[in-house]
């Protein structure tokens, strides 16, 4: 290894080229950090706006079961439009603040979860959005 770089003419921009060609791969790690966040950035915001619409379609519902039924559907349907999401690994929970009453005011607390793929070939992110909307339709007797 010394004798390489004692060989190394300094003075005519030798030094340069090594200096980056060990800077390179600190450079490429950076430049990968910042994708995969912008990835996982605009993951996180389809998430949360497939959350938002599939809790507006659960509390115009009948019956908790309706609800999540409905939640499922629509969140299966959007789930295909978001980049980087692995097929079949979103899902969806109906959460009840009041327990089996399904009644107009009530809360109700919807959370979707999805396996997002980014361009580091170690990690898969999780990206989970929930939100609490106020049950807008009275049950049926």
């Amino acid at each position: 290894m010394r004798a390489v770089l004692k060989n190394i003419n300094w003075r005519k921009g030798g030094g340069e080229l090594l200096g980056f060609a060990m800077v390179l791969p600190a450079i490429m790690l950076v430049f990968g950090a910042i994708i995969m966040a912008a990835q996982l950035g605009l993951a996180r915001q389809s998430i949360e706006y497939t959350t938002y619409s599939a809790a507006r379609a659960a509390v115009i519902c009948e019956s908790q079961s309706q609800a999540q039924q409905a939640a499922e559907l629509l969140v299966e349907d959007m789930a295909q439009d978001i980049p980087g999401v692995e097929p079949g690994s979103v899902s969806v929970n109906i959460r009840n603040y009041m327990g089996s009453i399904w009644q107009k005011g009530g809360l109700i607390k919807c959370t979707v979860e999805a396996k997002v793929n980014t361009i580091s070939p170690w990690s898969n992110s999780t990206v989970a959005a929930d939100i609490t909307m106020m049950i807008e339709r009275p049950a049926v007797p």
